[in-house]
């Protein structure tokens, strides 16, 4: 805030050397009306009242994310094992092979994504998306809906359960590392098994995912 010296007819016991009135800083504030233009001091700056509006705004704004993101992890540990189920057997697939994929893909987080795009429940990737969309009559929806995404990710998995005459191992492999590779070796290679196909043409990364998927499998039979 500024301080304003006023020039009035002044009582000597009052006056300055230079002969005049001296007002306190708070009348002085008081008068001086740049003030309300240049809205409160922020540690002696004056950012105006149009930054501190914007600057409510983003804090509120700030806040309500923050809690919309807090109550939107807080589903229903119970709906998402109801849509698990039913999207499951709408496939004619395991409750628990695809609980099993669900664990190791997300850990159950419904807003999980990877860097590399892959989103929720199921971590979908956007060409497995496109795909589905593709060969099955699916509309656009949101990856991270938990129904949305259960849907998407049990279609994929029967499309690759089917593509490998049912080879539960490989259709966990291509689902994870894609089909390509693991279709052009089983179809020039037939005499390979399903391991020795993906030992040869899968990277340790997905032999760990496809050892970690059965294993949770195996353990819930």
């Amino acid at each position: 805030m500024s301080r304003v010296t006023l020039s009035v007819p002044f009582d000597a016991s009052q006056h300055d050397p230079h002969g005049t009135l001296r007002v306190t800083r708070y009348t002085a504030w008081m008068r001086d009306r740049t003030w309300l233009k240049r809205g409160p001091s922020l540690f002696g700056y004056h950012p105006g009242w149009v930054w501190w509006a914007l600057a409510v705004l983003l804090f509120v704004g700030g806040a309500t994310l923050i809690t919309h993101g807090i109550e939107r992890r807080q589903v229903n540990r119970e709906y998402i094992d109801a849509r698990l189920a039913y999207h499951a057997m709408e496939q004619g697939l395991d409750v628990q092979l695809v609980a099993a994929v669900v664990e190791a893909e997300s850990g159950g987080d419904w807003l999980a994504e990877s860097d590399a795009g892959a989103k929720g429940l199921m971590q979908v990737m956007p060409i497995a998306l496109r795909d589905v969309r593709e060969r099955y009559d699916v509309g656009p929806g949101d990856l991270f809906d938990p129904d949305y995404n259960l849907r998407v990710g049990t279609l994929y998995l029967r499309h690759l359960l089917d593509r490998f005459d049912g080879d539960v191992r490989l259709a966990v492999a291509a689902y994870h590392m894609g089909p390509s590779k693991l279709a052009r070796g089983k179809r020039d290679e037939p005499g390979l098994s399903s391991q020795q196909l993906i030992d040869k043409h899968a990277g340790p990364k997905t032999k760990a995912y496809v050892e970690r998927v059965l294993g949770m499998y195996d353990a819930a039979q």
